[in-house]
């Protein structure tokens, strides 16, 4: 049985670094083109999604003169919204890679966001990138039997797809919380955020994948392809797989797919 999910139990973060340091594994840099990206995915989930709460939080301190255009929208919409901003540790974002930034930032939205403290799951999106189906996907969502919501990542060997995913916030607090600083861009051969998720959930019972598959829209920061890209044959075929819980590196279905979904 599904639980019909009220929106206001879920906290969606949608995390950002507007100004990066320059380091491997990242395409992207200008910093105007990134602010505009950020701001019209926070625009699209405060006006076209169901999150009632909205946190964006940037790890890059920038300054930005327009945040009360934000909150109106925010307002405009009944929506709840929270601009945050720090400075991560740059030195070690650059050591060790992207993947240490953003576990930097939820922890620190877990720490000193106000809206987070009422919500007992929250939503985590890369902040660039636009879901068209979200609604679909918080409609279909079951927190009765799962705390953890993740996809496999269909362009790695190993990972978690951590572009989107939804847990139970005590849940990330006990166990995910601190992984990042096992993140390892520059290792050989690399750890990234993607492979630690996995080895912190195959094993986990109340794993759930997303259904639908989420559509991307947006590119990857990281190595510049373009999630829009995908075919409709393939986007079908992931749905099938997160609809029946397949879509994961432990089950056997999936390794016997795995050809197929690199292509």
């Amino acid at each position: 049985m599904v639980l019909k999910v009220k929106n206001k139990e879920i906290c969606l973060i949608i995390t950002g670094c507007i100004s990066p340091v320059k380091q491997n594994y990242l395409v992207l840099t200008n910093v105007n083109e990134r602010l505009k990206q950020y701001i019209k995915s926070i625009r699209y989930y405060i006006e076209e999604t169901d999150f009632q709460k909205i946190i964006f939080c940037d790890n890059s301190n920038y300054n930005y003169d327009h945040k009360d255009d934000i909150y109106n929208i925010a307002r405009s919409k009944g929506k709840k919204f929270e601009w945050l901003s720090f400075s991560g540790n740059t030195q070690k974002i650059v050591s060790f890679g992207k993947g240490y930034g953003e576990g930097e930032i939820i922890k620190y939205v877990l720490k000193n966001s106000t809206l987070i403290k009422s919500s007992s799951y929250f939503a985590k999106v890369t902040g660039r990138l636009i879901i068209t189906n979200i609604n679909s996907i918080l409609k279909n969502i079951n927190l009765k039997s799962y705390d953890i919501l993740m996809n496999a990542d269909i362009y790695r060997k190993h990972g978690i797809d951590t572009r989107f995913y939804i847990i139970n916030k005590y849940v990330y607090l006990h166990k995910y919380v601190n992984i990042f600083t096992k993140v390892n861009d520059n290792a050989i051969p690399p750890l990234a955020l993607e492979d630690i998720f996995f080895l912190e959930t195959k094993l986990n019972k109340k794993w759930s994948n997303i259904f639908p598959f989420p559509r991307f829209v947006g590119i990857s920061g990281g190595n510049g392809r373009n999630y829009t890209n995908e075919s409709k044959n393939k986007l079908k075929f992931l749905d099938f797989l997160c609809k029946r819980n397949f879509l994961k590196k432990s089950s056997f279905i999936y390794y016997y797919i795995f050809g197929i979904l690199k292509k």
